[in-house]
């Protein structure tokens, strides 16, 4: 009888040891247990789950995808501008990835990417890992072959622009990959241009700037002589109906005026200018 207890506690024992372990999918991963046929077909989202038993078998495996957004920043050193006949240096650009938010994408990356070991229950396979199997060489790629579309003059008057088309290129690069860029930026310009390329800018923006002090003092000129005319405009409509209400002749009216003026200048002390007469001299 006690030989049947004994064997009884030791099989709840092998029972209590051999219940599945409990482990946790983060928030930004998605997860498969591996077990000795390989990784399971379902994907199990986040939260926490307690694996197979492993009483008589090996013990199952977790391994954790990340599919959160993650971000890189890339150094290109060189990128020859064909349409300008320049090389630009120094091309750093900013890019955020992710996993497509699909089964088959997530299975992909599942399949052809070798998981990190955590422990000797669970593996995870980072956007590190991530990065360098999908992206590390065929964005760059696409991105020098985008930039080579434009001209030196676009590289430094359009990055934005730039930045919107090279995000679609290379995502057309990454479209049988399981991966896709949601951002893509230029955080310090396109690249530097030829020192040669800035002097000449600054030259150029100089120039502009000068003839734009020009057009702005010519504007204003022309604006100051419109004024003046209105002025002139409204003093001989005010004449005209002076000499109308005096019962005079317009010419009559403002010669009286100026012989007013005239007197008044003598007066005073004032001296005043002789020349041909105008009405519209006032």
């Amino acid at each position: 009888m006690k030989k049947l207890l004994c064997i009884a506690i030791v099989m709840s024992v092998a029972l209590l040891t051999g219940c599945g372990e409990r482990v946790t999918i983060n928030t930004g991963e998605v997860g498969k247990e591996l077990g000795t046929n390989g990784l399971e077909e379902e994907i199990r989202k986040p939260g926490s789950f307690r694996m197979d038993t492993c009483i008589f078998s090996a013990c199952p495996k977790l391994v954790r995808l990340t599919t959160a957004k993650s971000a890189e920043e890339v150094t290109v050193a060189k990128v020859f501008l064909p349409k300008s006949n320049v090389d630009l240096t120094d091309v750093t650009f900013g890019m955020q990835f992710r996993i497509k938010d699909t089964p088959e994408s997530q299975n992909q990356a599942f399949e052809e990417i070798k998981a990190q070991v955590v422990t000797d229950r669970e593996l995870i396979i980072t956007s590190d890992m991530i990065f360098n199997t999908f992206v590390k060489r065929k964005a760059p790629e696409a991105v020098i072959a985008a930039l080579r579309e434009y001209s030196i003059e676009d590289a430094l008057t359009s990055p934005d622009t730039i930045a919107i088309f090279v995000l679609e290129q290379v995502n057309v690069a990454l479209k049988d990959t399981p991966v896709e860029l949601t951002e893509f930026g230029f955080p310090n310009g396109v690249g530097t241009p030829p020192e040669e390329v800035l002097t000449a800018k600054r030259k150029l923006y100089a120039i502009d700037e000068e003839k734009a002090r020009e057009i702005r003092a010519l504007q204003a000129a022309l604006e100051v002589e419109k004024q003046r005319q209105v002025v002139q405009q409204a003093r001989v409509t005010n004449d005209v109906v002076n000499a109308k209400t005096a019962g005079v002749s317009f010419v009559e009216y403002v010669t009286l005026k100026n012989m007013e003026r005239f007197a008044d200048a003598a007066e005073a002390g004032t001296p005043v200018a002789l020349g041909q007469f105008s009405p519209l001299q006032q």
